[in-house]
């Protein structure tokens, strides 16, 4: 997974309260919510961040293992790429 980044999608407007991101994408009418750790890695990704640095993050801050978080993390990206909450690239 090396030399793979994530980074937001700039033109996305968000708030984060309680710990919890609250996102909203330009052009689309919905309201993303994202949980504790998903905020944690909102937060991490600005500019282009790696997905493995992401990880250490996650693992330094919550009781996960790196290899857990990993592959969490992978899961999470995908997943808000595909709604245009953040970009891959490498």
């Amino acid at each position: 997974m090396n030399n793979i980044y994530v980074s937001r999608n700039e033109e996305a407007a968000y708030r984060i309260i309680d710990h919890e991101a609250m996102i909203v994408v330009p052009g689309n009418n919905t309201l993303y919510v994202l949980n504790r750790v998903g905020a944690r890695i909102w937060e991490v990704a600005i500019g282009k961040v790696r997905m493995e640095d992401l990880a250490e993050t996650i693992c330094g801050e919550f009781n996960v293992t790196y290899d857990l978080a990993l592959s969490d993390i992978n899961e999470f990206v995908k997943e808000l790429s595909l709604k245009g909450l953040l970009q891959i690239k490498s």
